[in-house]
């Protein structure tokens, strides 16, 4: 038992990020500059930024698919750079905004191969990885979906397909670009509702960028808002989710009002139309 907690308590450990100085350059162009960042185990924090802003640069940043061209990282108690890729899918799930799926592929097969960095080379399943990839697809709310190709998928279920694979990684962190993206207001909802849960009841740590400004002031109790490669806001939605803000990052005329039954902000546009 002893042993168990302890184990438990180091992946809760090295379940967060830590960003120094943070600096990134696409051919000399400076994309993310002087990003410091720290989310810790079991924090769920929301990414805001308008297009070009570096949110999906940063995400792969801190997914190791990036090298920085300055700074210091640590991420699910791993340097990437420093750490294998296998060490890194150990800890640290993705979720991209439109995952690129084997059409062929049945979700099952897809969810399987969540369990390739726990194999070693040539390795195949065994009981356990199958049982690990029926625990994803049920939390993921598609085990009703495991025989079907992905290829017949619609865009909710072939993201919830992707979710489960990531979960069968059975990751402390889970990075996910605009997972809501193209989707119908009430699959985004239920994808949503979905992460919360996983959040609260497994204590996953998750960083999600979004692009819908109200979504992720419902859903993440921290947001950071991404202007020009720097952060200039980080906090509670109250604090991040103010017409200045918003002016200033997205060039958005706001008027930002209190929702009737959370409290929390809800922006609307103004219009022009002298916006405090």
């Amino acid at each position: 038992m002893a042993a168990r907690e302890s184990e438990r308590g180091g992946r809760e450990a090295a379940a967060g990020i830590v960003l120094r100085d943070l600096r990134f350059a696409w051919g000399g162009r400076a994309v993310l500059e002087g990003i410091s960042l720290a989310v810790a185990p079991g924090e769920f924090v929301g990414l805001l930024g308008p297009n070009g802003s570096g949110k999906s640069t940063l995400l792969r940043l801190i997914a190791g698919t990036l090298s920085p061209a300055a700074g210091a990282m640590c991420v699910a108690g791993l340097t990437p750079g420093r750490a294998t890729r296998r060490e890194l899918a150990r800890r640290v799930a993705v979720v991209a905004q439109t995952p690129i799926l084997p059409d062929g592929f049945t979700v099952a097969e897809l969810v399987l191969l969540g369990r390739t960095p726990h194999l070693r080379p040539f390795q195949g399943e065994g009981e356990g990885d199958y049982v690990v990839a029926r625990r994803a697809l049920t939390a993921a709310e598609c085990l009703d979906l495991a025989g079907r190709p992905l290829g017949e998928l619609s865009g909710g279920e072939r993201q919830r397909a992707s979710l489960a694979r990531a979960l069968a990684q059975e990751p402390t962190l889970l990075l996910l670009d605009e997972p809501t993206a193209h989707l119908d207001p009430g699959i985004a909802q239920g994808i949503m509702a979905t992460l919360l849960r996983l959040n609260r009841e497994e204590g996953l740590t998750i960083l999600a960028s979004f692009h819908d400004i109200n979504l992720a002031a419902a859903i993440a109790p921290r947001l950071v808002l991404l202007h020009g490669g720097r952060i200039i806001a980080d906090g509670p939605p109250a604090a991040v989710i103010t017409p200045p803000l918003l002016r200033h990052a997205y060039g958005y005329d706001a008027r930002v009002l209190p929702h009737p039954q959370t409290g929390l902000p809800v922006a609307l546009p103004g219009y022009g139309q002298g916006v405090p």
